[in-house]
């Protein structure tokens, strides 16, 4: 007769009872592990980066000294004795020379042409139409290269001035030479004004 295994029996628990606690007595929970990241520092830099220097430049250009320029004549202020002349009978009209170059009795070689230039003021009360008034050699030495005659380019008003340049030519004899000039309306001569030089040998 085949013996049988002894059952084991534990008091006070069903057979179902017994399973289930020994299947939870298997599956006993473990601890969670919480996983934690650390941030290792660098190592402080024990020097610190310097910046790059970039090389300097020179934006400023070079400037370059301009040739000296050499100014021209200046015209010459006339004393009130020398200035040209209104004349008698001529109502309305008067004159002032104000400048003049070159200077009365200036040098020049024989032959040398060399330009004259007046600066006359209209002192009124009349103004100056350029289409009614000339400008008239009237005595002296015929210094001047053009005609005896000559238009005025624009009228004058009153208080305004003229600027007149003639050219001329120092006569082939050495000596001392006057050329008169002057402002007409018609027959009417209203003012004179001239140029003396000098001429001088080669």
């Amino acid at each position: 007769m085949t013996a049988c295994a002894p059952s084991v029996s534990t008091p006070g628990l069903l057979p179902q009872e017994v399973v289930a606690s020994s299947i939870a007595a298997t599956f006993t929970a473990m601890p969670s592990a919480t996983a934690t990241h650390t941030n290792t520092p660098l190592p402080p830099s024990s020097t610190p980066p310097r910046p790059t220097k970039l090389p300097t430049q020179n934006f400023l250009a070079t400037m370059t000294a301009a040739p000296s320029v050499t100014p021209m004549d200046t015209l010459t202020p006339i004393p009130t004795s020398t200035d040209a002349r209104r004349i008698q009978g001529s109502s309305g009209y008067n004159c002032k020379l104000l400048e003049m170059n070159p200077p009365d009795k200036s040098t020049y070689l024989t032959g040398k042409t060399f330009f004259s230039v007046w600066v006359i003021q209209n002192m009124g009360p009349k103004d100056w139409d350029s289409t009614a008034i000339d400008i008239v050699f009237l005595e002296g030495s015929r210094l001047h290269t053009d005609g005896d005659t000559m238009d005025m380019k624009t009228s004058v008003l009153d208080g305004q001035n003229l600027q007149l340049t003639m050219k001329f030519q120092a006569p082939q004899s050495p000596g001392e030479y006057t050329s008169v000039w002057g402002l007409k309306k018609g027959s009417t001569l209203f003012c004179k004004f001239s140029i003396t030089i000098k001429v001088a040998g080669q």
